[in-house]
């Protein structure tokens, strides 16, 4: 993943000092746990190890996350709230599959730098050799394309209770964006961004992605 650096700067930029403080809390709060999880395994570690670790209280953690393996997986709060920015900012003129690929691409789930690479890998890798954590990563993923059904929607102004094409569109682009993380996790020959749009590519020809909308 290479990171659109700029995006992120400017999504972070927009944000209130309390929201950049508490987006600062969530991800130290998910490198502590992530840490602790590697180094002791995730059935022994509880939630009191990891506030401690990340100098916060356990109720503080709590605020945060409901459990410690939702600390574990994907941070479906900041990765919805910031792809639902990105959606906002793309040129009226895309499709809705264009938008799409274009915003995950863009984002930091998919595009990162060499150390959040590393840390997604070692996250990824986790859930793949913890299968207790596989329902978890589910719901994360359910919460990603339940906010990209919504933000395409919005976009293109269409009823989600009349109109089934956003909910279709968006569970076929998670489906594409789990198949490429969980190749690159088993095998890392290609870089995730390339499975991704490999992923993107396979699926263009679809007719609910080419028409006009």
């Amino acid at each position: 993943m290479t990171v659109d650096h700029a995006s992120a700067v400017e999504i972070q930029g927009s944000l209130s000092r309390r929201d950049r403080k508490k987006r600062e809390t969530r991800r130290t709060i998910r490198r502590v746990a992530l840490d602790l999880a590697l180094e002791t395994g995730v059935e022994s570690l509880t939630v009191e190890e990891i506030a401690e670790a990340s100098d916060v209280s356990t109720r503080t953690f709590f605020n945060y996350f409901s459990c410690k393996e939702n600390a574990l997986v994907g941070d479906a709060t900041l990765v919805s709230a910031d792809l639902r920015e990105l959606i906002k900012k793309r040129p009226d003129h895309e499709s809705p599959f264009v938008m799409l690929r274009e915003v995950l691409l863009e984002s930091a789930m998919i595009g990162l730098d060499s150390a959040d690479r590393d840390e997604v890998y070692a996250r990824q890798r986790l859930v793949h050799e913890n299968p207790a954590l596989l329902p978890r990563q589910l719901a994360y993923y359910a919460a990603i394309e339940k906010m990209l059904a919504e933000g395409i929607a919005e976009r293109f102004e269409v009823n989600t209770n009349i109109d089934m094409r956003p909910a279709l569109l968006a569970t076929i682009i998670a489906s594409a964006m789990r198949v490429a993380i969980q190749r690159w996790v088993v095998d890392e020959s290609q870089s995730l961004n390339q499975l991704v749009e490999s992923a993107f590519d396979q699926i263009e020809r679809h007719e609910l992605v080419t028409n006009s909308w």
